[in-house]
């Protein structure tokens, strides 16, 4: 469910929108970030941008949480690093079969 609160439990699975530069290696150099981290993406999608269409926005999910020492060192170099970040929050991942 979305809502406007933040979970206040420890989540495992957080979601964010993201910028970069049009430009060679922007996203390879984003997604790098968890990567190295060791950190599961578990979806990726993009759409363009409604005022530059050249450009486009990423919304990624991923296994971690926000209080996660890896996660908030790959959220501060993807704010320094791209157009933009908007980290959506962090929340329990969905158990099949509820």
């Amino acid at each position: 469910m979305i809502g406007r609160d933040a979970f206040a439990g420890k989540g495992d699975k957080c979601s964010l929108v993201f910028s970069t530069a049009h430009e060679s290696g922007k996203l390879f150099a984003a997604l790098k970030l968890f990567a190295d981290a060791d950190v599961n993406l578990t979806r990726i999608a993009s759409l363009p941008l409604r005022d530059d269409p050249g450009n486009y926005n990423f919304f990624l999910d991923f296994e971690g949480n926000d209080q996660d020492e890896n996660i908030t060192q790959i959220l501060d170099t993807l704010t320094s690093s791209t157009r933009s970040v908007r980290f959506l929050g962090s929340y329990p991942k969905a158990v099949h079969g509820e």
